[in-house]
């Protein structure tokens, strides 16, 4: 998923929700794992309705080529 220029991954679904957390997060052979971004975004499978968590990126956008 891709939101405001910065691309999410799927972290889990549940009955009610979908988790998403920033790819520069260092999970599944990130390399970037001393620097972690925690960025994550929560979606509501009723209404698609997206909510930010506290987190904010710790890196720019990603470059649309």
């Amino acid at each position: 998923m891709e939101l405001f220029g910065f691309v999410y991954q799927k972290e889990a679904s549940f009955r009610t929700t979908t988790n998403w957390v920033c790819i520069r997060n260092g999970r599944k052979g990130d390399t970037l794992l001393g620097d972690r971004c925690q960025a994550r975004v929560v979606q509501r499978m009723d209404d698609g309705a997206l909510k930010l968590n506290r987190h904010t990126h710790n890196h720019h956008p990603e470059q649309q080529y």
